[in-house]
């Protein structure tokens, strides 16, 4: 599965998703991260929780990311693993 924020990403992700084998190919949800436990439920696959969850900027701008962290936990398998990247403009490197 990859979740996309909108039809422009998802177009993206479906670009770079091309290369695979349809196996292996990503089931594409354009949603709010919110919603996703809902579109799961929708599609019959309410019970799937993952192995592995990646995502980058998933706290970023959403003011409660305790809230949001608790939600990519409800996703992931217990054993399994959650990895964030998040950027922080003001710890990046400045020109001197």
């Amino acid at each position: 599965w990859a979740l996309a924020g909108d039809e422009r990403q998802a177009a993206a992700i479906e670009a770079s998703a091309r290369a695979l084998d349809a196996v292996d190919r990503p089931v594409i949800m354009v949603a709010r991260l919110e919603e996703v436990a809902t579109l799961m439920a929708l599609r019959g696959e309410g019970d799937v929780l993952f192995d592995g969850v990646v995502g980058r900027n998933a706290l970023a701008g959403r003011g409660d990311a305790e809230s949001v962290a608790a939600l990519l936990r409800d996703l992931t398998a217990p054993g399994g693993r959650l990895s964030l990247a998040e950027s922080v403009p003001r710890h990046g490197s400045r020109p001197s």
